[in-house]
């Protein structure tokens, strides 16, 4: 699994970062039991409103967050284990307090908010497919699909 930022200009990369090797140093090369795929792909990259934050939301359930600095690479922040199975979704909610909340969904059926640690975690209670953020009637709000025909819409007022 690799995270690269490309130079439009040159048509290459302008670095990559293997996030597969760098989770198999830290964790001495243990895969997720409900894992199917090695190395595990990547499901959602999403940006902070900053532009130097990355999120890539990962099938072993980790949601892995890349500072992209102004030198010859990236600096890697950290790997959150978001989810017991496969993450789905991880989109930064730029409309609340600070650009750093990243709201994380997962095959396991949860959705998590985190800033640095879980600040809410939902019960969605069904295999999450798509998160998305935003603001009704001026409330923050995140709307959740999953595999039924309706949509849950969770209120992040008390945020």
């Amino acid at each position: 699994m690799q995270l690269m930022l490309w130079s439009l200009q040159r048509a290459r990369p302008l670095w990559v970062l293997n996030l597969q090797e760098v989770a198999e140093e830290e964790e001495g090369c243990r895969q997720n039991p409900g894992q199917l795929f090695n190395p595990p792909l990547v499901h959602c990259v999403s940006a902070a409103a900053c532009g130097n934050v990355l999120a890539c939301a990962a099938e072993d359930g980790r949601v892995h967050v890349v500072r992209v600095g102004g030198g010859s690479g990236p600096e890697r922040r950290t790997a959150l284990q978001a989810h017991s199975q496969g993450a789905s979704q991880a989109h930064f909610l730029s409309f609340l307090s600070h650009p750093h909340w990243l709201a994380t969904g997962g095959n396991d059926g949860r959705v998590a908010l985190w800033d640095v640690s879980p600040r809410l975690s939902i019960s969605h209670g069904a295999k999450v497919n798509w998160l998305c953020p935003a603001l009704l009637k001026g409330e923050p709000c995140l709307l959740v699909a999953d595999q039924s025909s309706a949509l849950s819409v969770y209120s992040l007022s008390a945020l």
